[in-house]
C-alpha cells in the first residue's frame, strides 16, 4: 500500500540564488514514513498528478544559520483535487521549516481523483545543504 505520495520525489532547487549555504549542525535523521502512516491512509495516492506544486522555499534564517531538517505533511486530497487539512505531521529541528512547508502545501492543487478524495496522505519535505526536496 502507498501512502507516501510519490509523484513529487524530485529534487527541487531552493531559493537564494546563489548564495552559498554552510552546514552548521548535524542534519537530523528522517523518521521511518510507514510507521507515521495509519493503516488505509491515503488509498489511491500512488495515482495523484499535480496540476500545480509550488515548492517551500528555504527559510532565509535558516540558511543564514546553516540549519538543515525535514517537516512531514499530513494532508487531504478533495474529490476536486484540491488540498484541506493540512498538518505538520512531525518535523525536526523543532519548528525551523514548519511554516515554509504548511505555506506552500496549502497551495497545491491535483488533478481531481474522485469518489470522496484521498485522506491522510503523509509528504516528506527535505530541508538540506540549502534546497528543498519533496519526497524521500
Amino acid at each position: 500500500m502507498r501512502v507516501f505520495i510519490p509523484f513529487i520525489a524530485i529534487l527541487l532547487a531552493g531559493c537564494g540564488g546563489g548564495h552559498s549555504f554552510k552546514v552548521n549542525h548535524d542534519y537530523p535523521l528522517p523518521p521511518a514514513i510507514k510507521r507515521l502512516t495509519a493503516p488505509g491512509a491515503c488509498t489511491g495516492g500512488g495515482g495523484l498528478a499535480a496540476v500545480s506544486l509550488p515548492v517551500p522555499h528555504y527559510p532565509a534564517s535558516a540558511r543564514r544559520k546553516g540549519r538543515q531538517g525535514w517537516v512531514v505533511v499530513s494532508l487531504d486530497v478533495t474529490a476536486q483535487g484540491t488540498v484541506n487539512n493540512v498538518a505538520v505531521r512531525q518535523s525536526a529541528p523543532g519548528k525551523i521549516f514548519d511554516r515554509s512547508a504548511l505555506r506552500a502545501v496549502r497551495q497545491w492543487v491535483f488533478r481531481a481523483p474522485g469518489g470522496d478524495g484521498l485522506h491522510d496522505c503523509l509528504v516528506f519535505i527535505d530541508y538540506r545543504l540549502g534546497a528543498v526536496r519533496i519526497g524521500q
